[in-house]
């Protein structure tokens, strides 16, 4: 009997050891060598082919961003996690145009605005919103006022063309506060002004070229693990108040 019991002991420690390991990243080693990435990219998709890396960002211990310029020109991008005790490729984009990666999907503190702009658009700068559509709702008879929020972060492009951008604390600070606000979708109410009823905070993007105008539109294409990544829309002016869209 005591055999039987040790024996039953024994498996589950064995049992507890195995899924204990495979749950455990251990310590992130050195990022793979430049030539491996490249390798890496190239057999993700047949799409692209990379000439070269522009750059290797090591954001944390655990996340890196490459971007890099394929053999047709492209400005594209690449996301590295380290998981399963080994550097990942987990996606790959060859149009550097902003998107948000969510280093840690319930902190809004690891999230990081990044992008990889082409030269040839020509563009000089780049505009990121947060933004917040006005609102109202009633709840138990009480009526609440949702304020649009509308802040502006611009980065300048003319020393380089690509980049990380951690979410600004007051951004931060303003999403945490609209998620406690906000309840999920089901909680009833009703809503004023829109039937949506969860947060209407979201980001956006405008360009600035240095001609003016917009080069013609090219083709893009992504390939995706596991990896959180949102693409950020680029606005249309009206939608936002400035100077020269106020009546």
């Amino acid at each position: 009997m005591k055999i039987k019991v040790l024996i039953v002991v024994a498996i589950g420690v064995v049992a507890a050891s195995v899924y204990w390991f495979s749950q455990w990243d251990g310590k992130p080693g050195s990022l793979p060598s430049e030539q491996a990435m490249i390798n890496a990219i190239d057999g993700m998709s047949n799409e692209i082919k990379v000439k070269q890396l522009a750059a290797v960002d090591l954001l944390d211990s655990k996340h890196a961003f490459v971007p890099f310029i394929s053999l047709y020109g492209e400005h594209g991008m690449s996301f590295w996690e380290w998981k399963k005790h080994e550097w990942r490729l987990t996606r790959i984009d060859n149009n550097g145009m902003p998107h948000i990666w969510k280093l840690d999907v319930k902190d809004p503190r690891k999230r990081v605005l990044v992008y990889h702009i082409d030269p040839k658009d020509e563009m000089e700068k780049l505009t990121f919103y947060l933004l917040r559509d006005r609102n109202a709702y009633s709840r138990h008879e009480h009526y609440f006022y949702v304020p649009r929020i509308q802040i502006e972060l611009p980065v300048s492009l003319d020393e380089q063309n690509y980049g990380v951008i951690p979410f600004p604390e007051d951004w931060v600070q303003l999403m945490e506060a609209d998620r406690k606000q906000f309840r999920p979708a089901g909680d009833a109410y009703n809503s004023i002004f829109s039937i949506h009823q969860r947060s209407l905070m979201y980001v956006g993007w405008l360009p600035e070229y240095k001609g003016g105008t917009a080069p013609a539109g090219r083709g893009s294409y992504s390939k995706s693990g596991a990896v959180d990544v949102e693409f950020i829309p680029i606005l249309n002016a009206v939608v936002l108040e400035l100077p020269h869209n106020m009546p």
